[in-house]
């Protein structure tokens, strides 16, 4: 599969069809809308950003906030694999769900402002509690003042001060008296009545023992009435939250409406903002963009019910075009995998048909074992029944995995795994003789023969290194440069193949017309005898050839990592089991543990060596990153599907 051709489209209509035109273009959903160059132009005006799409930024803003609002206070169990509602455009677009949303959102935010209001209430009850807690026991208003001749002082000083001696200093003073209201590790808190006449005194007392006068406020009467008066209206507020509260949760009803109002402002706001990309006057307007060449027919059928003109153009050169992969079914899961990396140059090649073979090909060896690929075609079949629709990254991994499932069962069956060695363990366990010996039939053995399975990952490994320079190879000639081609790649190969015949004692003479191919390619390519000391030290790249060649030892490092594992697993279950079947649970929770642990252990290892073998020995070979994603004017929904778009 081809990276999809893509057209400039230039269109050219009247203002007063603009808004359906672009309604239509969304429908379709083929249409890449870019800012128009001409708008470098001074004298040319680019649609200026409107008002509707601040509203419409603001109410989706707004719909976010409530549908979290209601997560928050309203949950709802979703399952892993959500399968969302199937609607149609219209009801998408339905006037009637947009009020009942509009109005739902609008009573979320008025109860959650109420709810905050009121948390903050019995935060500030608390509070006034808690400042009146120490001196609940003190049978004195809390706000007695002080009079023409006596002072109060309500306080406290650090509990390492000796409380006792402190109350002796002011006693000596006479005409003192001292409460103690309360203590807690940090404080002593005390009420301090004195004759103004002393006041100096009790002052120079009060500092000596670093003591912190409190100042009570806004209460009046005795602490202990007033905590109850505080306990008595934070009951009340409590009991008005809890109102509050079940009418936040009563609201989840209108989750699906706001769902739905919030998927309708997104596509509404799209359209809006591409309206902003367009040069217009009073009477026409001017749309630029790009059209996925396969789209064309069916966006000439569309334009022909506007009154407009339109002009198709080729990609200029050096000019990137956005990327869209023409994908099925075996192809498409692989977007993931080139993605993650970078997406191809315009003019490169689409990785993803490729990879199709050597990326599953290439985890199923690493894992090889017929139970755990069972297990991942189990688990892939799983999901694609239950969520058949599952969009993105986790949809493209459920349909990834069914490939990589195939080859994992596949090379199982070729080293005769299957959870390990757990049906000899079995057959062991039901003998009573650890000596037994029943294994499944196998092609190879990678712990008795691991140089075979060395042998089979460097061949392997050969043939996609080899195949990635086959790509750069007709790259070149489709483009023109069918001579650097030979020099560049064929030379490489035929000093490959010198080399094999050397080792195979054929003869020396190939490898040494292809080293001599190698060191005079780029005086060729250039035309300078100047460039061939160049060639003569790109010789040296054989050492870099060597060793992407060396890595592909991680194959079989993998293959037989994951299978020593699942052997000791089985191994460690089957001890307490041997002879004794009353251990059988043990076996069971062993064999559950310890797989679960391989598996998801060596899926996470396996993935990643597998896409470095892709990202660096093979599309280092040809690949030219730098892509841009295609991004047509769509309806892209988040909670609902669209059937019938179109």
């Amino acid at each position: 599969m081809a990276i999809v051709k893509m057209k400039k489209i230039t269109v050219v209509g009247l203002m007063s069809e603009r808004d359906a035109l672009i309604r239509r273009l969304q429908l379709l959903g083929c249409v890449q809308v870019t800012e128009n160059p001409l708008s470098a132009d001074k004298r040319l005006l680019l649609t200026a950003p409107t008002t509707r799409a601040a509203e419409l930024a603001l109410s989706v803003s707004r719909m976010k906030r409530a549908l979290e609002l209601l997560n928050k206070y309203a949950p709802v169990k979703t399952g892993l694999l959500p399968n969302l509602p199937l609607i149609s455009v219209d009801d998408l677009f339905s006037a009637d769900t947009a009020e009942l949303a509009d109005n739902a959102a609008a009573k979320i935010f008025d109860a959650e402002s109420a709810l905050l209001a009121k948390y903050a209430e019995v935060g500030k009850l608390e509070n006034a509690k808690s400042a009146l807690l120490p001196w609940e026991l003190l049978d004195i208003p809390v706000n007695v003042s002080e009079t023409k001749s006596v002072g109060f002082k309500f306080g406290s000083i650090p509990a390492q001060k000796d409380l006792l001696e402190f109350e002796e200093s002011l006693n000596a003073l006479e005409r003192t008296a001292v409460f103690r209201a309360a203590s807690d590790n940090s404080q002593n808190y005390v009420l301090v009545v004195y004759h103004k006449s002393v006041a100096e005194d009790v002052s120079g007392v009060l500092r000596d023992y670093s003591f912190n006068r409190i100042y009570l406020k806004d209460v009046k009467g005795k602490a202990a009435d007033n905590i109850r008066a505080f306990d008595e209206q934070a009951k009340t507020v409590k009991s008005e939250l809890e109102s509050l509260l079940a009418e936040l949760k009563s609201y989840g009803e209108y989750r699906s409406a706001i769902q739905l109002r919030y998927d309708r402002l997104e596509s509404e706001l799209a359209a809006e903002t591409s309206k902003g990309l367009l040069l217009d006057t009073d009477k026409t307007f001017t749309l630029t963009g790009w059209v996925d060449l396969p789209s064309l027919p069916k966006l000439e059928d569309a334009l022909v019910g506007f009154t407009c003109v339109y002009d198709l153009a080729d990609p200029a050169d050096g000019e990137n075009a956005p990327i869209k992969f023409r994908n099925n079914k075996i192809t498409e899961p692989l977007n993931m995998v080139t993605e993650m990396y970078s997406l191809p140059a315009y003019t490169n090649i689409d990785p993803n048909p490729l990879i199709a073979i050597f990326f599953p090909a290439f985890f199923g060896m690493m894992f090889a074992d017929t139970g755990y690929g069972l297990l991942i075609l189990a688990v892939g079949f799983i999901i694609r029944r239950k969520a058949p629709r599952l969009r993105g990254a986790l949809g493209q991994m459920s349909r990834l995995s069914l490939l990589c499932g195939i080859w994992t069962f596949l090379w199982g069956a070729v080293s005769g795994a299957f959870f390990g060695d757990l049906i000899p363990t079995i057959a062991k366990i039901v003998s009573g003789n650890s000596n037994a010996a029943f294994d499944l039939p196998k092609l190879i053995d990678p712990l008795a023969d691991p140089i075979t399975v060395m042998i089979i990952s460097l061949v392997l490994g050969a043939i996609h290194i080899l195949f990635g320079m086959g790509v750069k190879f007709y790259l070149l000639c489709r483009d023109g440069h069918i001579l650097d081609a030979f020099l560049s790649v064929g030379a490489w190969w035929l000093l490959f193949a010198g080399i094999a015949l050397l080792a195979l004692s054929v003869t020396p003479w190939a490898a040494v017309a292809g080293a001599v191919a190698v060191a005079v390619a780029p005086a060729i390519q250039n035309r300078s005898l100047k460039k061939l000391g160049a060639g003569l030290a790109s010789l040296y790249d054989i050492t870099s050839y060597f060793s992407d060649l060396m890595s592909y030892i991680r194959l079989m490092a993998l293959m037989m990592a994951g299978g020593v594992i699942a052997m000791v697993v089985n191994m460690l279950g089957s001890m307490p089991v041997m002879g004794n079947l009353l251990f059988l649970p043990a076996f069971i929770i062993i064999f559950l543990f310890g797989h679960g642990f391989n598996i998801g252990l060596n899926i996470i290892g396996t993935f990643i060596h597998d896409a470095r073998l892709q990202y660096l020995e093979f599309y280092g070979k040809f690949f030219e990153e730098g892509g841009k994603p295609f991004k047509p004017l769509s309806i892209k929904t988040k909670y609902v599907d669209i059937q019938n778009v179109q």
